[in-house]
Order: structure tokens, then sequence, then C-alpha cells
């Protein structure tokens, strides 16, 4: 959160890996691509957890790690 804060592509005066990398690699069945053409998944359940007339904000937080090999 530093003003001074540059990414190590920045600094390195390099394209990020995200621009132009690699094609999407398949995962699992059906030919689905993480960020790409992945299905929408609904993790929340709101309606079967908190009920048809939950009507306050929700925070959510995914973390992890994905590895490609």
């Amino acid at each position: 959160m530093k003003d001074t804060w540059k990414p190590s592509w920045a600094i390195r005066v390099r394209k990020p890996t995200f621009i132009g990398g690699p094609p999407f690699l398949p995962f699992g069945s059906k030919n689905k691509y993480l960020w790409g053409n992945m299905p929408a998944i609904d993790v929340l359940l709101l309606e079967a957890n908190e009920g048809t007339q939950y009507e306050r904000d929700l925070q959510l937080l995914f973390a992890g790690m994905f590895r490609f090999s």
C-alpha cells in the first residue's frame, strides 16, 4: 500500500507474464479453463444457506494458490 511500491516487472522494465502469456491450460473434463471459459459456479447458495429474505451486503474472500504444470 506504499506509494513507492512497484511490481517487479515494472522495476525490471519487462512485460508482465499476465499480458500475452501462454494460452489457457485446460483442466478437468469438458475443456474447462481457469479464468477463461470456466462456467459460473454458485459458491454461496444464498437461498439455501441464508434464506430468500437475506438483504445485507456480503464480503467475500477467495484465496488460494493455483499451479499449472
